[in-house]
């Protein structure tokens, strides 16, 4: 074996060994050579890895480094739309209809466990908390007003089934892999409801109040995987924006919280505090980028 030839299987071998789960997308009616790109999410912003253009039947293929971390990964298509998938773990293989007015209509997942079950849960989490905001509305308009007792106790009773079949729900998508990326999003994604009774508002004087005190209940904030998709910019902006009072004094201490509860994990603790100047930048709020910039916690 000659040495210039002994160089091209070395070189060809540690491709092999450097490179981990293969993603292969095929678009139909995608324009010709159309680029697709890859990102890893991380909080509110896409990390960009590869691009690709589509070769003439409309499939793309990427190859993650083998120490690429499992998360959720975006591919992004021309029109800025983008389909979301679960890689790190196994190798994915996606079609989709490029015609199609929502992208995830048309989505066939021929490979990838995690992301099937992803988009699964995805269509039955936002099915459960519509479901649930709904029951919820009714039961302050029938407290709100002295409405008939027994009905509102009935509605509750629908609030607390909907609850429980949401958490068995949850638990048998988490005991099909317990350590999965998926499984730990899912369980930190759970927001307890609150006590649905006509005695709801004891000792909270309202479900904003409730939520205030438990809506990281089930965030493990050491979790840095979590970090790997929109989880936690998604859960800081919710509360900024809805539980969180409006007023300086209301988003001094939900600053004082966040910062307080990602001091678990180093790198969770620093995005918190990117994400929170992001925030506040973003919203014109000087009042709170000064007290944020000027915060104990916030150069930790």
């Amino acid at each position: 074996m000659n040495n210039s030839f002994l160089l091209i299987v070395i070189f060809l071998l540690s491709g092999f060994c450097s490179y981990g789960k293969d993603i292969s997308i095929h678009i139909a009616q995608y324009p010709e050579k159309g680029r697709v790109i890859l990102g890893l999410l991380r909080g509110h912003r896409t990390h960009f890895l590869d691009s690709t253009r589509v070769d003439d039947e409309g499939g793309a293929h990427f190859r993650l480094p083998e120490a690429a971390p499992e998360g959720v990964y975006r591919l992004l298509l021309m029109d800025d739309r983008f389909i979301e998938i679960i890689a790190g773990d196994e190798a994915v293989d996606i079609h989709l209809d490029y015609s199609a007015a929502t992208l995830t209509d048309s989505l066939v997942i021929h490979a990838s466990s995690s992301t099937r079950r992803y988009h699964d849960v995805l269509g039955i989490e936002q099915n459960y908390s519509l479901r649930l905001a709904y029951l919820s509305w009714i039961l302050r308009q029938y407290h709100d007003h002295h409405l008939n007792p027994d009905f509102e106790e009935a509605v509750a009773a629908e609030a607390a089934k909907t609850d429980s079949l949401r958490r068995v729900r949850i638990a048998a998508v988490v005991s099909e892999s317990p350590h999965s990326f998926l499984a730990r999003w899912l369980i930190a994604s759970y927001t307890p409801p609150p006590p649905y009774s006509s005695e709801r508002s004891l000792p909270y004087g309202s479900e904003r109040a409730f939520l205030q005190d438990h809506f990281f209940d089930a965030v493990d904030f050491a979790d840095t995987l979590l970090l790997n998709s929109t989880f936690f910019s998604n859960k800081f902006e919710y509360f900024l924006n809805h539980l969180a009072g409006p007023d300086a004094a209301g988003q001094r201490k939900a600053i004082d919280l966040i910062l307080q509860k990602s001091r678990s994990s180093k790198s969770l603790h620093i995005f918190a505090a990117e994400f929170l100047h992001y925030y506040y930048s973003r919203e014109s709020k000087p009042e709170c980028l000064h007290y944020l910039t000027r915060h104990p916690l916030y150069h930790e």
